[in-house]
């Protein structure tokens, strides 16, 4: 070990070994997940509106970042508990609707619950796979993917679906999150969906979380 690793105080040292150890944990399951994807379990819903996600990312900013509109079709794949559903139903009200669809039943019923209290009348909640869409093509102005992709077996095979079921010229935005144990960097997520044949438009970066948008090419 280097000189200089000794000469740095006890408790420098240990700081930097605790956090080399997460660093080594946390990259460990990432390439577990990429080698076993599996997709967040209904018990670990609460985690998804948890107040620790909604203090470092608003999900009205989110669909902001989509620029939505009245009148616009939204595709929303692996809906949760319903997080990012209310705030980006009211930007389409009344006019539009947002279309989302989860795998697990036990979490579509959170999602369900969530979206009767909020009060908003245009979502439609489906039991589907992100890999076999039930929904005809050329349908939806915007798709929106947050962290979960990574956590699908075949992403090439669901962005080819989303990229189905898009207008020509529609936007998809890809989010992930720091702190999700599938997390993923920006370039991977790019390379991921400019393979399905997507062109890359923007990265929004913040400290904990990045939206990736694209869009479909209308040629």
């Amino acid at each position: 070990m280097a000189q200089w690793w000794w000469r740095l105080p006890r408790w420098s040292r240990v700081t930097i070994g605790i956090g080399a150890a997460a660093a080594l944990v946390k990259a460990g399951t990432q390439i577990f997940i990429q080698l076993s994807p599996r997709i967040t379990p209904p018990a670990a819903g609460f985690l998804l509106h948890s107040p620790i996600r909604r203090g470092y990312r608003r999900p009205d900013q989110t669909a902001h970042q989509l620029q939505l509109a009245s009148g616009h079709q939204v595709l929303e794949i692996g809906g949760g508990t319903g997080t990012f559903t209310v705030p980006i139903a009211k930007q389409v009200a009344p006019a539009g609707r947002i279309y989302s669809i989860e795998l697990q039943s036990a979490m579509l019923r959170q999602q369900a619950n969530r979206v009767a209290k909020s009060g908003v009348a245009n979502v439609r909640l489906h039991q589907a796979d992100a890999l076999r869409l039930p929904f005809a093509g050329n349908c939806f102005d915007r798709a929106i993917v947050i962290a979960v992709l990574p956590m699908l077996r075949d992403k090439q095979r669901a962005l080819r679906e989303i990229k189905r079921v898009l207008k020509p010229g529609a936007l998809l935005a890809v989010s992930e999150e720091l702190a999700e144990p599938e997390y993923v960097p920006p370039m991977v997520t790019r390379r991921w969906c400019e393979r399905a044949g997507f062109q890359h438009v923007v990265t929004y970066r913040e400290r904990w979380f990045y939206v990736s948008i694209f869009q479909l090419h209308s040629g």
